[in-house]
């Protein structure tokens, strides 16, 4: 194939050059994603916690506090675990996710301000 996975930091991408067997290993916070242009690609994604605390109610509150503070990637995090939990536990999750992601949209970060206008597009956005 051509193309693969790449990592950001939003002004830019580059381009892993991976090969077949290689793997990769990298923190929920990297931004990153797949461009494959031509062929098929298979991976094989592995999520895995190194502690108890690396729950939504024990890593929490680092983005939180981020957050809190203003800066807009971590209110774009916390807006996507929030909503990852809302997927997988019974809470009030889905419209503190929605506010996150209202915020750091506002605050202009790229990625937040097309996923809210993703789910006004559907009507979950309102």
């Amino acid at each position: 194939y051509t193309g693969g996975l790449f990592v950001s930091n939003l002004s830019s991408r580059i381009l892993l050059p991976l090969q077949r067997g290689d793997a990769v290993m990298h923190a929920s916070d990297l931004f990153h994603g797949v461009d494959v242009r031509s062929g098929e690609r298979w991976s094989w994604v592995v999520w895995y916690r190194t502690c108890s605390r690396c729950t939504l109610e024990g890593s929490t509150s680092w983005y939180r506090q981020r957050a809190e503070e203003g800066e807009p990637f971590a209110q774009f995090l916390h807006s996507r675990r929030l909503a990852y939990a809302h997927r997988h536990v019974a809470g009030p999750h889905a419209q503190a996710a929605m506010r996150w992601l209202n915020r750091s949209a506002h605050s202009g970060f790229p990625p937040a301000m097309h996923l809210l206008g993703k789910a006004h597009a559907s009507g979950d956005g309102i």
